[in-house]
């Protein structure tokens, strides 16, 4: 998935161009467009939503359903913790950044 790609560049290097963010968003939307269960395009969304964004909403729908898809997904279930401790729902958020470390 090269929204996947692009979004680890993104991650990876917070120097990384702003240029690369509408690819990755375009790349995401085509790859639930072709597959609607793709929890990699959600999570690439999701992303998005909560750290460039700030859309709490969007980003916790989307990662709710990446983890639907996916419930070994790492990434979704721990940047869904920090959505919700930022959210003061400390108790899910707790039990969502535990599960995420003891799946990594």
């Amino acid at each position: 998935l090269r929204a996947s790609a692009r979004l680890q560049v993104l991650v990876s290097d917070p120097a990384s161009p702003p240029a690369l963010l509408p690819a990755l968003v375009a790349d995401a939307q085509a790859a639930l467009a072709h597959d609607p269960q793709c929890a990699e395009a959600h999570v690439a969304l999701g992303l998005v939503a909560l750290y460039v964004r700030c859309d709490f909403q969007t980003a916790e729908r989307h990662l709710r359903r990446a983890l639907v898809l996916d419930g070994g997904h790492v990434t979704a279930r721990g940047a869904l913790g920090w959505l919700l401790a930022f959210r003061s729902r400390g108790d899910e958020a707790l039990a969502l950044l535990h599960a995420a470390q003891r799946l990594d």
